[in-house]
Order: C-alpha cells, then sequence, then structure tokens
C-alpha cells in the first residue's frame, strides 16, 4: 500500500506540469461551461422578455377589439335610439297633422254652418 502510494506521488510529481496543462484545460473548460450556462440564462431571460411583450400585445390587440366591439353595439344602440325618435317624431306629425286637419274641418263645419243659418235667417 505505502509502495504503491509513494508511487502515486512520485507519478504526480513526475506529471506535474501536464497536472498544470490539464488544471488550465479544466478551467477552460469550466470558463466555456460558465458561458454556455450564462448564454443559456441571457437567452431564457430574453425569450420571456418576448412572451411577456406578446401576452402583452396580444392583451392590448384583445383590448382593442373588445373596445371596437362596444363601439359598435354602442353605435347601434345609438342607431336604434335615433330610429325610434324619428319614427316617434313621424307619428307624432302625423297625429298632430290629423288634429290640425279635424280642427280645420270641425271649424269650416262650423262657418259653413253658420253661412246656411245666415242665408235660412235672411231669407227668412
Amino acid at each position: 500500500f505505502s509502495s504503491g502510494l509513494s508511487s502515486c506521488l512520485s507519478s504526480c510529481s513526475s506529471s506535474w506540469s501536464s497536472s498544470w496543462s490539464s488544471s488550465i484545460i479544466m478551467i477552460i473548460i469550466m470558463m466555456i461551461i460558465m458561458v454556455i450556462i450564462m448564454v443559456i440564462v441571457i437567452m431564457v431571460i430574453i425569450i420571456f422578455i418576448i412572451m411577456v411583450i406578446i401576452m402583452i400585445i396580444i392583451m392590448i390587440i384583445i383590448m382593442i377589439i373588445i373596445m371596437i366591439i362596444i363601439m359598435i353595439i354602442i353605435m347601434v344602440i345609438i342607431m336604434i335610439i335615433t330610429m325610434i325618435i324619428i319614427i316617434l317624431v313621424i307619428i307624432m306629425v302625423i297625429i298632430m297633422v290629423v288634429i290640425i286637419i279635424v280642427i280645420m274641418m270641425f271649424i269650416i263645419t262650423i262657418i259653413i254652418m253658420v253661412i246656411i243659418m245666415i242665408i235660412i235667417m235672411v231669407i227668412i
């Protein structure tokens, strides 16, 4: 066991330069791994930000569509109300015209009756 340990130590000391270069390689590999991890993290963050931006844009588009639909509904309601008001106004005008005609007819009949009475009185 002790002979094995001494031989390991002697081989380690003899390959110190190679172990130094291998440690540099290890450091470089670690740096590359760190860079890859950083890139992955940055990519994930960028993807998350893009997803959030896309979600916000979709929400804005949905809100705009909802607003447009609400505007269209309000316009339709206003149109219906104006149509109803116009129809009511037309009906009122017709009723007024009919009432005026009836009153005129009544006045004309009264005038005619009075004229007839006057004629009858004159004849008498």
